[in-house]
């Protein structure tokens, strides 16, 4: 479970990634996506209709349910070359595993990385340059500039930035460190991670009582758990009513809904302020 946990967000080590074979004459390639993320991206380039495969993991846009499934963690190579891809899209965070397999099929591969919110930017804009889409890329990531300036500005007009912990993964508990995508997100929109060393990492919950965030961000519906256990009533957060819940495809699957997340994210910061 936690495997398929860490593919579906992009928790996985990384090295460099190969060159991509050119696509250059594909015209509208058949495209397979291996990411969710990546996936939503494409949606939201109007390249939908060109996507003819995806992970079990993927279930964003609705659209995708209706999509074949080739594998998650390991690949069903005989279904994805049953499709006939023209082009497979990767992120080399998460799919490193893969590349030999796919390398050795012959397919023609696009690396993209989103582990940052400006790496996420240009994989969307070389996306589009790909698939002939270079409009559409554009309006995109403009969209997602301007939520980011508007985001600044709500954020210099907080009273107060409260520390929190973001869940990601809930047992054991798993929380986002900082330079992690998910913790750009957290501190755009106006909080401070309480967790400052890089990357994930699970904890005890004597390290979470260490760490007494003011606020619990949790990726899964389990508020109302926590509530009920004695151990967690000490945390000053849970005392306080001060858990937020938010999907965990916001705030862990670097793509367009960044825009939402971080809507979400000050909505409720402006609503909880200090002295409220």
């Amino acid at each position: 479970m936690l495997g398929a946990l860490l593919f579906g967000l992009g928790l996985t080590g990384c090295q460099s990634p190969p060159s991509p074979t050119s696509t250059a004459g594909l015209g509208q390639p058949r495209v397979i996506s291996l990411t969710p993320n990546l996936t939503e991206i494409l949606f939201a380039l109007e390249a939908g209709p060109q996507v003819v495969g995806v992970t079990r993991n993927d279930h964003f846009p609705p659209e995708v349910d209706k999509l074949p499934k080739i594998g998650d963690l390991q690949l069903n190579y005989e279904a994805l070359l049953s499709l006939h891809p023209d082009l497979v899209v990767y992120d080399p965070a998460l799919n490193q595993q893969h590349l030999t397999q796919l390398q050795k099929l012959g397919i023609h591969l696009q690396p993209l990385s989103t582990q940052t919110l400006d790496d996420m930017q240009s994989s969307i804009l070389k996306l589009g340059q790909r698939l002939q889409r270079e409009p559409q890329a554009r309006q995109l990531v403009a969209q997602i500039q301007a939520e980011l300036e508007k985001c600044r500005q709500r954020s210099q007009k907080l009273i107060h930035h409260p520390t929190a912990l973001l869940e990601i993964w809930h047992d054991p508990l798993m929380a986002a460190g900082k330079d992690t995508y998910s913790s750009q997100i957290l501190q755009r929109a106006g909080f401070r991670n309480v967790l400052d060393r890089p990357g994930y990492h699970t904890l005890s919950l004597e390290a979470v009582y260490r760490l007494n965030p003011e606020v619990l961000i949790l990726t899964h519906p389990v508020a109302d758990e926590l509530r009920g256990q004695p151990a967690w009533n000490q945390l000053q957060a849970v005392q306080q009513g001060r858990l937020l819940e938010i999907p965990e495809d916001l705030m862990v699957r670097p793509g367009p809904r960044v825009i939402e997340a971080l809507r979400r994210l000050q909505d409720w910061l402006e609503q909880h302020q200090s002295g409220d």
